[in-house]
């Protein structure tokens, strides 16, 4: 059987149209909930003339203001703090930089040439974000373990590092170096595959910029690289 729809109307239900329902079959009535209506008005409604302009301004006026206790003005309070640090580092995050430096950039910062350790700082003070990744931190490693000196490098190296973030080796990184590696293949490019674990973590994190002093990394597509060495 099909459903009918009706209104109730001085005191019985009227139907919208013809039901073509079995003679004594039970039914089920109740009434539906009204709907919200209109709600606001479209842009042919609007008006700007003088007198839409006083109605607005005397409608404004009987708005009364909303009332709260002390305790909830004071949860409004520290809601509207909340907000607010959360919009500031919204747009900090936003507008910072990424500098990943990679093995010959990140040896002179550690060995302070080239000024490259003025540069670092620099850019911290503007509020960016300088590092290495991973596959550089072992390259670092590897010089610091084969030198004469291997105690006193060792001590200089952790020193540098604790001005640096270090960026991991992800399984996302991974991926794009399979992307990247591929796509030099086809180039007919070969590329140290350091350098292609540099450029894959850099494409991770986003808005990231190589520091290096070799040309190798400006082949990959898409990656921005600067030589702060020069």
């Amino acid at each position: 059987m099909v459903a009918a729809k009706g209104v109730w109307q001085k005191g019985q239900i009227v139907l919208e149209g013809d039901v073509d329902w079995p003679e004594g079959c039970a039914l089920v009535v109740e009434p539906l909930p009204n709907g919200p209506g209109k709600i606001g008005i479209d842009e042919s409604e609007w008006r700007d003339d003088a007198a839409s302009l006083a109605d607005w301004e005397a409608w404004i006026k009987t708005i009364e203001p909303l009332e709260f206790t002390q305790e909830e003005e004071l949860a409004i309070s520290r809601f509207r703090e909340q907000m607010r640090q959360y919009s500031i580092e919204a747009v900090r995050r936003q507008m910072e930089r990424r500098y990943l430096l990679d093995t010959g950039i990140a040896q002179d910062f550690v060995d302070r040439r080239h000024g490259i350790l003025e540069r670092v700082d620099e850019e911290r003070h503007r509020g960016n974000r300088i590092g290495i990744c991973v596959p550089v931190l072992g390259e670092l490693w590897s010089g610091v373990e084969g030198s004469v000196n291997r105690t006193r490098n060792a001590q200089r190296l952790q020193l540098a590092l604790s001005r640096l973030v270090i960026w991991p080796y992800t399984n996302d990184a991974a991926a794009k170096f399979g992307h990247i590696f591929a796509e030099l293949r086809r180039l007919g490019r070969p590329m140290q595959q350091i350098d292609i674990q540099i450029a894959a973590i850099a494409r991770t994190l986003g808005d990231c910029t190589v520091v290096s002093s070799d040309d190798d990394l400006a082949a990959v597509r898409g990656l921005t690289v600067e030589n702060w060495a020069a």
